[in-house]
């Protein structure tokens, strides 16, 4: 419920851009679920690097996080507020422009519109079915039965080593002898501290860390996977749900079936979706695809700029693969849209919003001379 509160905050502008249907409250709920977890995400991410730079406790860690997230809901709780007062002193939620197509394509699905449209409710419901018993199978099979992963000793040391001994990154997690900032082997940690996120959320509900990895994780983690490619279909095929639906199941049907290396998607996402490239990969891929395709509809938009902003952020608490991808991708979208617009003052806004990429990819080269620790 936490990460579906947190996105309350978003909440206002997209409201505005709908009219109250099921179809649309069902989309709203989607979004601020999958913004409200990439939003706690980077606050993790915003306090836990400065905290191990400066070798806090693991303890302090959790508090501050917590303590943030508590802002957070209540800020949400205050967004969700301000819709519903948006949408009754209106009378119902305005559409902007960026809501256009979207508005007008709803109306076409309209059944006294389309004739015989009314018919394919039975379908489009029967297509939600497939999806939902596709997804539950996949978070089924990844909780179940996928226990191993070369990676996980020490992942899972690390955990340990933060909820048992309340310390973050200061030993090798192979042996266990005292580490220190210019070791390799968890240096690139320090600037994706995924681990430390893992070892909070044990700490706050109580369960063992490979537990919550292996058992709770991938069943909540791949269903937020399987619904960020719903939002990105609904964005791509303006808020058809048929061709949504029919897009999410061949998604699912190749996640499932496309076992082809240990380094696609579908391996990251059914055999590891525990570790941070993996969350990577399985879900701020699609989300960072979904608000670039919205910017490149309309690159003035400045809450998708905010969102990209902190997915940008999240995507560097999970992997350094995270930072780097995430970093070209939003470079190289720049260019498009100034190739396209020709506006270099969007341009630089766009770039703008991959600046905690390029900040925590300087901070792991250039780690000593900014902290200087010993």
């Amino acid at each position: 419920m936490l990460p579906v509160i947190a996105g309350g905050i978003y909440s206002p502008f997209l409201v505005k851009r709908i009219k109250l249907h099921f179809a649309d409250i069902c989309k709203l709920l989607i979004q601020t679920w999958i913004y409200g977890i990439i939003t706690m995400f980077a606050v993790m991410q915003l306090i836990a690097v400065p905290m191990i730079a400066v070798r806090t406790t693991f303890t302090m860690l959790v508090n501050v996080w917590c303590a943030l997230l508590a802002v957070l809901a209540a800020a949400g709780i205050v967004g969700y507020i301000a819709a519903v007062l948006r949408i009754k002193k209106h009378g119902g939620p305005a559409v902007d422009n960026a809501g256009t197509d979207n508005d007008r394509m709803r109306e076409l699905n309209k059944p006294e519109t389309v004739p015989g449209r009314r018919s394919c409710v039975c379908w489009i419901a029967l297509l939600a079915a497939v999806f939902v018993i596709l997804t539950g199978y996949q978070a089924r099979i990844a909780s179940k039965y996928q226990h191993t992963d070369d990676d996980d000793a020490r992942f899972v040391a690390l955990e340990l080593l933060a909820v048992d001994e309340d310390r973050m990154l200061t030993h090798n997690p192979i042996d266990g002898y005292p580490m220190y900032w210019n070791t390799g082997e968890v240096k690139k940690d320090y600037t994706s501290p995924w681990t430390m996120y893992v070892a909070a959320c044990s700490r706050i509900s109580g369960v063992h860390p490979a537990i919550l990895s292996h058992r709770l994780m991938p069943m909540y983690l791949v269903t937020l996977c399987c619904l960020a490619y719903l939002l990105l279909g609904l964005n791509l095929f303006r808020d058809d749900w048929e061709k949504t639906l029919i897009f999410a199941i061949i998604v699912s049907a190749v996640n499932i079936f496309g076992y082809t290396s240990t380094h696609t998607v579908p391996s990251l996402l059914l055999l590891r979706i525990w570790q941070g490239k993996a969350v990577f990969a399985g879900l701020m891929v699609p989300v960072i695809l979904d608000l670039l395709y919205r910017l490149y509809e309309d690159c003035t938009l400045v809450p998708e700029k905010v969102l990209l902003f902190v997915s940008c952020m999240a995507s560097s608490l999970m992997s350094g693969g995270g930072i780097v991808i995430a970093a070209l991708a939003v470079g190289f979208y720049g260019l498009v849209v100034l190739a396209k617009y020709r506006n270099i003052k969007n341009t630089l806004y766009i770039w703008l919003t991959c600046s905690p990429c390029v900040v925590y990819a300087l901070c792991n080269v250039f780690w000593y001379q900014v902290f200087r620790l010993s």
